[in-house]
């Protein structure tokens, strides 16, 4: 966007004079700006071609929902009595800016993974009481089709097809029907979440949210957030994140049960997207490609690891 773009989307809002405003160089679909204006900070996104404009007014009336039942989400701003506005054919929000650290540029520890688990519980437990549902974009059938065409393009090897294709079917086998289910943030990685002395005081991109099972939420975070750069396992982060979840939200047995095959499924979920991502990205994309393998790595790891039960057990 040059400064006419933003000046004309800008036009419509009862904002202070705009002083500056530069590309956020994060995420994978979406375009981002902060904007500084006399007397605030605002996050202006553009959704691009990921984001189902059908599926707008689910995020929008989620996170309105958790913003007024103080929870640390974005307050959304309003123009000409809407949410969102339309620019040059594309769909796009305005935001309130949110304090503190992104928690990927501070190094983790087990303060950060508890208080991080009662977050996600206290976000799980709010959410029942939300009267929307959406489906989850990724169903085990949805990542078997992105399966088939990331093989049809010939980025795997015949080992990572046969290991893949064996996580994916035995997964598809577990009986689902009494697994607990609410609204879930389905995206949770550090770079999702603001830190202000180890609290959790933000939460943004809810636009992978959907009604779905907890332990993929849990599978999700433990994936993003217990393992270091170089993809080495911290199991004292993954005990103390387990331990702050069941102490505001008590985890079912069902749950537990069927909490590794998740962290297998989410692992396997992050790797093909990421694949599908790096193949797809335009050249002139302002933005660094996430790395497939280290989720590869993190299958690996999980098809290895034997402590599961015993951590959980003790939970």
């Amino acid at each position: 966007l040059n400064n006419h773009d933003l000046n004309a989307i800008l036009a419509n809002y009862n904002l202070t004079k705009l002083i500056s405003a530069s590309e956020i160089n994060a995420g994978v679909e979406n375009i981002n700006y902060l904007l500084t204006t006399k007397t605030a900070k605002y996050v202006l996104t553009i959704f691009e071609k990921r984001v189902n404009c059908q599926d707008l007014p689910f995020f929008i009336n989620l996170m309105n929902f958790l913003a007024t039942n103080s929870f640390p989400a974005p307050q959304i701003l309003t123009q000409n009595n809407s949410y969102i506005f339309n620019h040059n054919h594309k769909n796009g929000i305005i935001i309130t800016f949110l304090p503190g650290k992104i928690a990927d540029k501070i190094t983790l520890n087990k303060e950060i993974l508890f208080n991080l688990g009662q977050k996600l519980a206290e976000l799980h437990i709010l959410t029942t009481k939300f009267p929307e549902k959406r489906a989850s974009d990724f169903t085990p059938n949805k990542v078997s089709k992105l399966f088939t065409i990331i093989k049809e393009k010939k980025l795997l090897s015949t080992q990572e097809i046969t290991l893949i294709a064996n996580i994916i079917d035995n997964f598809t086998a577990i009986d689902f029907s009494k697994l607990s289910q609410t609204i879930i943030h389905a995206d949770l990685f550090p770079d999702n979440v603001f830190l202000n002395n180890n609290k959790i005081c933000g939460v943004i991109d809810f636009y992978f949210s959907c009604y779905d099972y907890l332990n993929y939420d849990l599978a999700t975070t433990i994936n993003a957030w217990c393992f270091d750069p170089n993809i080495n396992f911290n199991q004292d982060l993954l005990i103390n994140f387990l331990q702050g979840y069941n102490l505001t939200n008590k985890l079912k047995l069902i749950d537990k049960k069927y909490l590794l095959d998740f962290c297998l499924f989410t692992a396997v979920r992050f790797f093909l997207t990421r694949l599908y991502d790096k193949f797809h990205q335009p050249k002139d994309a302002n933005i660094t490609a996430k790395i497939p393998e280290e989720f590869l790595k993190r299958i690996y790891f999980w098809q290895n690891f034997k402590d599961f039960d015993k951590i959980l057990n003790n939970i």
